[in-house]
């Protein structure tokens, strides 16, 4: 399993990238695979959930992060709407293509809780994963 301190900017990243509509339609509309691996929305998933296996750190937040409340309510929202994309597009054969997906509502709420995510202090949550790390190290 990754550290703490590997996954965090992960998540981090992929927030940024969500959150850049203009990336994103690059990547996912026009095939431009030059600024991500993530060439569409199973991608995504599966390198956040699968590949960094987020689920484990989601339960271990106040352990990494005990000081950040509101850094950890914004991880937990942004990977939940990921997860309540991911059911909206099996239950809706109106979300097949990655146009079809950007245009969704439920895009737009992921896309609202990347951005938030986004927004925070990046620096503060990279020294809160450091210190992390140096916890797991004694």
């Amino acid at each position: 399993m990754i550290s703490f301190q590997t996954w965090l900017p992960q998540i981090l990243g992929y927030a940024r990238f969500l959150a850049d509509s203009a990336a994103v339609h690059r990547a996912w509309i026009a095939g431009d695979s030059s600024e991500t691996s993530v060439s569409g929305f199973d991608e995504l998933y599966e390198q956040i959930f699968d590949d960094l296996d987020s689920n484990t750190f989601l339960g271990d937040l106040p352990s990494y992060m005990p000081s950040e409340d509101a850094a950890q309510d914004l991880i937990r929202r942004f990977l939940s709407q990921i997860e309540s994309m991911d059911a909206a597009r099996a239950a809706n054969g109106n979300m097949a293509t990655a146009g079809d997906l950007l245009r969704s509502f439920e895009w737009g709420r992921l896309v609202e809780a990347a951005r938030a995510l986004s927004a925070l202090d990046q620096n503060r949550l990279m020294a809160c994963a450091a210190r992390s790390a140096q916890l797991d190290r004694q």
